[in-house]
C-alpha cells in the first residue's frame, strides 16, 4: 500500500504541475485570429497534434491548429479513468450503422464508436495500447504506389518519436531494442505494475508453442504484455501530452480550440474562377462559441491545409467542400 499511495501521490503532483504549465501556454481566443497562416491544420487529434508542432519547429512559418472540442480534464490524464471519458463530452458520441449479422445485444443493432473531441483527439480516449502494426502491411502500402510508407522507410519516423523504458522494466518478456527509439516525446513501457493473470496468459501461450517476442518489431506473431503509452509518472501519454502541450509556448503556433470547420475553399473558389483540382486557398469555419454557433471565419492558406480530423470527420469534411466521390457529392 506505501508504494501504491506513493505512485497515486505523484501522479497528482504531476498532473496539477501540467495544468498550470498549460494555463500559462492555452489556446488561443477567436479575437486572436489571424487573417493568414503558413500552413492551417484542421483537427488536434492523433496526427493533428504531431503534424503542427514539428511544423512549427520551423520558426519561419506561421501554423494555425483547429480543434472542434476543447481541452483535456483531469480523467484524461489517468489511465486507470479511460472508461469514463468516452460518450462524455471530449467525445463525438458517434454510432455505427445497423449491422446485419452482429451487434444483436445492442439497440438498434448499432454500437459506439468513441471518437475524441478535445486536443489529443482519440489519444485521449483510448486504453493507451501502442501497437504499429505489421511490416508487411506498410510494404503492401507502398506497393500500391504510395512511395516512403514502406516498413524500412516509417521505421525511422517510429524510433525518433519514442521514449521506450522497455529495455529497463524486468520481467516483461522478448524486446528488439533496435526496434525502439529513445529520448523522443513519446513514452512507451509495459504496463505497470504487471497482472499476474497477463503474465500467466503469455507464460501460457508460449508452452503452447507460441513465440515470445517483441510485436512493434515488425513481426506481430507471438505472445507478449502489451506496450503502452504511459509516462514514468504514471500519466497518460497522449499525443497532445507529448507532443503539442510543449510546443504550445512557441510564437509562431496558435491552437484554437472550439472552432468546427465547415468547408475548405478552393483556390478557384476563392478567386471567383474555374478550375479542379486546385488547391486549398482557404479554410471557412465557425468560432467563438458552442460547437457550430460561433461567428464564421474564412482563414486564407498560403501554402498548404492539413486535413487530419480522424476517420470520419476528414473524410466528411472533404464530402462538405465538393471533394469526393460523385454519387456521395450528389445525395
Amino acid at each position: 500500500m506505501p508504494f501504491f499511495g506513493a505512485r497515486v501521490s505523484l501522479l497528482v503532483l504531476a498532473v496539477a504541475a501540467f495544468a498550470a504549465w498549460r494555463r500559462a501556454y492555452g489556446p488561443i481566443g477567436a479575437s486572436q485570429l489571424l487573417d493568414e497562416y503558413d500552413y492551417i491544420v484542421i483537427g488536434a487529434g492523433s496526427a493533428g497534434s504531431v503534424i503542427a508542432a514539428r511544423l512549427s519547429e520551423d520558426a519561419d512559418v506561421s501554423v494555425l491548429l483547429i480543434e472542434a472540442g476543447g481541452e483535456s480534464g483531469i480523467k484524461h490524464s489517468i489511465p486507470a479513468a479511460c472508461g469514463d471519458v468516452q460518450l462524455v463530452d471530449g467525445d463525438w458520441q458517434l454510432k455505427t450503422t445497423p449491422q446485419a449479422t452482429s451487434h444483436r445485444a445492442y439497440t438498434g443493432q448499432k454500437s459506439n464508436w468513441p471518437r475524441g473531441k478535445l486536443l489529443g483527439g482519440s489519444s485521449q480516449l483510448n486504453y493507451m495500447a501502442y501497437v504499429r502494426g505489421d511490416a508487411a502491411d506498410y510494404d503492401s502500402w507502398a506497393a500500391m504506389g504510395n512511395h516512403g510508407w514502406d516498413w524500412e522507410s516509417v521505421l525511422p519516423f517510429f524510433l525518433r518519436s519514442e521514449d521506450a523504458t522497455l529495455a529497463r522494466e524486468t520481467g516483461a518478456g522478448a524486446l528488439n531494442s533496435s526496434a525502439h527509439g529513445f529520448g523522443g516525446p513519446l513514452p512507451v513501457r509495459y504496463k505497470s505494475p504487471a497482472n499476474p493473470l497477463a503474465e500467466a496468459f503469455v507464460q501460457s501461450a508460449v508452452a503452447a508453442g507460441h513465440p515470445l517476442r517483441d510485436y512493434n518489431d515488425g513481426d506481430a506473431s507471438g505472445a507478449s504484455r502489451f506496450q503502452q503509452t504511459v509516462f514514468g509518472s504514471g500519466r497518460r501519454g497522449s499525443t497532445a501530452d507529448a507532443f503539442l502541450y510543449p510546443a504550445m509556448g512557441r510564437a509562431n503556433l496558435h491552437v484554437l480550440t472550439h472552432g468546427l470547420v465547415s468547408k475548405l475553399v478552393l483556390a478557384s473558389e476563392e478567386t471567383g474562377g474555374e478550375g479542379r483540382g486546385a488547391r486549398v486557398a482557404a479554410v471557412q469555419a465557425r468560432v467563438g462559441g458552442p460547437e457550430g454557433e460561433g461567428e464564421e471565419v474564412r482563414i486564407r492558406v498560403r501554402r498548404e491545409a492539413v486535413v487530419s480530423a480522424g476517420a470520419v470527420g476528414s473524410a466528411q469534411l472533404l464530402l462538405l467542400s465538393g471533394i469526393g466521390p460523385r454519387d456521395q457529392l450528389e445525395k
